[in-house]
């Protein structure tokens, strides 16, 4: 019995050095290729990120000319409105004003 124990014991031991020497001798290393592709990725990202900041400045540039032109078409629409209230009270559009009658001055030379 006492020799089984040994011996298992000795197995697991000889069995943790052999994966320890193997898992060590191991160096995770990167091929050329795989480079290469990391490299390529990278770049691609890059200009991707370009693209979308691009996009962006893109995007608040037309919004404020959509703004702006909204602002004109609100502008329009006010004025279109004061023309409309003065034309449906035609013929006393400025109540206001009262024009001066002209005077004729009769010729003294009579």
């Amino acid at each position: 019995m006492k020799i089984r124990g040994l011996v298992s014991k000795i197995g697991l031991t000889t069995l943790a050095v052999a994966a320890t020497i193997s898992m060590n001798s191991c160096t995770p290393m990167i091929t050329e290729e795989q480079q290469m592709k990391i490299n390529e990725l990278k770049t691609q990202e890059r200009q991707l990120t370009e693209g979308l900041s691009s996009k962006k400045r893109e995007i608040s540039k037309l919004n404020s000319e959509v703004s702006a032109r909204n602002a004109e078409l609100k502008k329009c629409k006010d004025d279109t409105e004061f023309v409309q209230s003065k034309l449906a009270s035609w013929p006393n559009s400025w109540p206001d004003w009262k024009p001066e009658v002209p005077v004729v001055e009769e010729e003294e030379a009579k």
